[in-house]
């Protein structure tokens, strides 16, 4: 029998490739790289994983065809998703999209304090600050920080109206972090953790109140349930583009160019796409009786109120690092 054709491995075809460019003279100095990327995004939100096959895509073009980013998403490397920083440090990879990187680096965590950036201008004063803190810590973990990007807010989707604090009293909502569930606690609700399979039949039995999370996230998966929300305590959440700094030093320069680039590139495209995918649904919410309120300002206030214990209580265990960051933070919020 005649032996079957084989098709090309994509490594063969980069390997050939690369010979071909070390034998033509216009390109004798190009050789092929290929780098992984591993991103520790949730496999239940398609988008931000969209945004980083297609910026990772376009690397040859950017790299004169020198650098091929290879993007593994969460589980298909024995790297978990809360440990994206310790594999990139470790060169287990070379490049990271972390969204956990609280985990490693727990004196970071100040931004996504529940309740304490209640607005784009405080977010805006509140960036630099943890920008700033970020170079710093990850100088001393063997990485670069190539990118920072913003997530939306996760707030209370509720099947009740809210309208304040006042309306919170009582009420069950299902909670995902300690953040939200100390949040909801010290506003006068209960925190309950509960599998995504038991919330529909539990808000239909009336035994929880509300949930804690996105329009994406939340808001679509149980439609017409959750007809009400409000923004009294939101809970920012953001994310880096990593680099081994190792890996990076070795590149010739106009290649490192092109990568920095790339992070930078990669940071603002998933802060765009993030936001105007939970503006899309929540505007398909509100098309289908959904009613998000703001909340009062005496409401924030009273809100700050409750919550500054808890901001000092968990940034003083989290080191000096975490409690000078908070106080950087609400100097300049005036909170």
């Amino acid at each position: 029998m005649p032996r079957q054709r084989m098709l090309p491995t994509r490594r063969a075809m980069l390997q050939a490739l690369a010979s071909v460019a070390v034998m033509t003279p216009a390109t004798a100095a190009v050789t092929w790289k290929e780098w992984t990327l591993f991103s520790s995004q949730p496999r239940s939100d398609p988008a931000p994983m969209a945004t980083i096959v297609r910026l990772a895509e376009e690397m040859p073009l950017r790299s004169d065809k020198a650098l091929y980013i290879d993007v593994k998403a969460a589980g298909s490397l024995p790297i978990r998703s809360t440990t994206v920083t310790a594999a990139v440090a470790d060169g287990k990879v070379q490049l990271g999209d972390d969204i956990y990187f609280v985990a490693t680096l727990p004196a970071a965590g100040s931004l996504r304090l529940p309740g304490l950036i209640v607005s784009e201008d405080n977010l805006r004063d509140a960036l630099p600050i943890q920008k700033a803190l970020l170079d710093t810590l990850y100088a001393k973990h063997k990485t670069m920080l190539l990118g920072y990007y913003i997530t939306p807010p996760q707030v209370i989707f509720s099947v009740r109206q809210l309208a304040g604090i006042d309306d919170l009293r009582g009420m069950v909502i299902r909670t995902t972090s300690q953040e939200q569930a100390e949040a909801v606690h010290r506003l006068g609700a209960l925190a309950t953790t509960m599998v995504a399979e038991d919330v529909a039949g539990a808000l239909e039995g009336g035994t929880l109140h509300g949930v804690f999370g996105t329009a994406v996230s939340t808001g679509k998966a149980w439609p017409g349930r959750l007809t009400f929300g409000c923004r009294i305590t939101p809970v920012r959440g953001d994310g880096v583009i990593l680099a081994n700094r190792a890996a990076f030093a070795a590149l010739p320069k106009p290649l490192a160019d092109a990568v920095v680039k790339f992070g930078a590139d990669l940071a603002a495209a998933l802060t765009q796409d993030l936001a105007a995918a939970e503006a899309a649904a929540m505007a398909e919410l509100v098309r289908g009786g959904f009613k998000m309120a703001d909340p009062r300002p005496d409401d924030v206030i009273a809100a700050a109120r409750r919550l500054t214990p808890y901001w000092e209580a968990i940034t003083s265990a989290r080191g000096k690092e975490a409690s000078d960051t908070l106080a950087a933070l609400r100097l300049a919020l005036g909170r």
